[in-house]
């Protein structure tokens, strides 16, 4: 198997997730117990409406090293993340959706790289999304780039690796989709390093999406606010 990776905290967002999360839950665990000496994997409930509480309660109850952070009402994207950040006790976190369109065995491949930079950010080589999705998501990266002046081959993927020393001491403001993009920010200005991998993009199997274009003008005022607290 090679080495493993020595710790790790994985943080997935979840919002009505209720048709595919019990098998991205474990196969998630699955994975990260083949490729990892110490993991956790903590899912955060954003508020969903459906049965996603219930069915992680219970898996909760099953898989030793899976924890579980519920609220509601539903707070958003960025403060999903920001929660269970706060709650992630390994030297290293890892970072994804909840849908299943990212293969976590790839974090094995990448995280050597985490050793030399304080971010690992993957791009997808090509996005198996619906193409309202991939327009919605190529207008927002476009947006950012040239509002923000951000460097970055696919800025929303979700697939990323920080150091812990690196991502917990960094001011997120941001309220909703937008903190991909202020993870950029924040490395430009404390000097941090990070490099891009190629990752493969997985179809959705169930659910949906939740993002919509009123995702980008819902967006266009924090990406003001972002700009301005980064002068």
């Amino acid at each position: 198997m090679g080495n493993l990776i020595p710790s790790l905290s994985v943080v997935m967002p979840a919002y009505n997730e209720e048709k595919g999360i019990e098998k991205v839950v474990r196969k998630s665990a699955e994975i990260l117990k083949n490729i990892c000496q110490e993991w956790e994997l903590i899912i955060v409930n954003d508020g969903s409406k459906d049965k996603t509480e219930e069915i992680l309660k219970n898996l909760e109850k099953e898989i030793k090293n899976l924890k579980i952070v519920s609220y509601f009402p539903n707070k958003g994207y960025a403060n999903a993340l920001r929660e269970g950040f706060k709650e992630a006790k390994y030297d290293y976190i890892f970072y994804t959706d909840s849908d299943g369109q990212f293969d976590l065995s790839e974090i094995k491949n990448y995280f050597p790289l985490i050793y030399e930079n304080d971010m690992v950010v993957g791009f997808r080589i090509k996005r198996n999304d619906p193409f309202i999705r991939k327009i919605t998501s190529k207008t927002y990266n476009i947006m950012q780039k040239f509002y923000l002046k951000i460097k970055a081959r696919d800025i929303n993927c979700a697939f990323k690796i920080f150091k812990a020393s690196f991502l917990k001491t960094i001011p997120l403001i941001s309220e909703h989709f937008l903190i991909d993009a202020e993870f950029f920010l924040r490395a430009k200005e404390r000097g941090a390093r990070y490099v891009e991998v190629p990752v493969q993009h997985l179809k959705r199997e169930k659910g949906e999406s939740s993002v919509r274009f009123k995702t980008i003008f819902q967006t266009l005022k924090e990406m003001k606010r972002l700009k301005e607290a980064s002068k």
